[in-house]
């Protein structure tokens, strides 16, 4: 069974004020549907909770993927700053956390395989490690107008993906996919890279 550990505010009587909450057990689209209402939420743990199959047309989940649009239609999203994603997914939904300005660091758990488009744009970080199990990464996955990413890292035993110098590269280095917008300085594009992606540099 879904279990809820809320941390309130002595002052605080509905439950959807609370500022800090961790979740462990199944967690369908119904359940994160109710989560997005919550309107004072900064903390929230996943870590020990399982996505699975559920949900209505206003949010519909299937296992273990966390879904499109997670963060970005809640209340809390310009009140989030600690996320920890549920150690189980397999892949983070495109715009999970898009606009999440408060969110300045996120652990990508080693399961994920996939990680959609703007996933973590308009997040405040200044770096991300890619784990060895992703094979697909959407565009602009980390972007922030203001605050820039400066390092993209990407797990050694990955076989799809590679950085270099903090440069998101496929693995064979032909393929530039994603250049931090908070690097300083020149960059010089090296030779053996035959395509850009086209928000490499967005």
């Amino acid at each position: 069974d879904l279990q809820l550990v809320v941390y309130l505010d002595a002052a605080m009587n509905n439950k959807k004020d609370a500022v800090s909450l961790e979740i462990s057990g199944p967690l369908d689209g119904d359940d994160i549907a109710f989560l997005r209402t919550m309107t004072h939420l900064e903390t929230l743990n996943l870590s020990d909770a399982k996505i699975v199959e559920g949900g209505d047309i206003s949010c519909k989940t299937v296992n273990d993927e966390l879904p499109a649009n997670f963060a970005y239609d809640a209340s809390f999203k310009d009140k989030l700053s600690d996320i920890v994603l549920p150690k189980s997914i397999l892949s983070i939904g495109a715009n999970a956390f898009y606009g999440c300005v408060h969110i300045t660091s996120i652990e990508i758990p080693e399961s994920v395989e996939e990680i959609g488009t703007n996933a973590f744009y308009g997040c405040s970080l200044q770096t991300i490690q890619i784990p060895g199990k992703v094979r697909k990464i959407g565009s602009t996955i980390a972007v922030h107008p203001n605050a820039g990413l400066t390092s993209i890292a990407v797990d050694a035993m990955n076989p799809y993906f590679t950085s270099v110098d903090g440069v998101l590269f496929n693995k064979d280095c032909t393929e530039l996919i994603a250049f931090p917008n908070g690097k300083d300085g020149r960059y010089v594009v090296a030779e053996g890279v035959k395509t850009i992606a086209e928000a490499a540099f967005h």
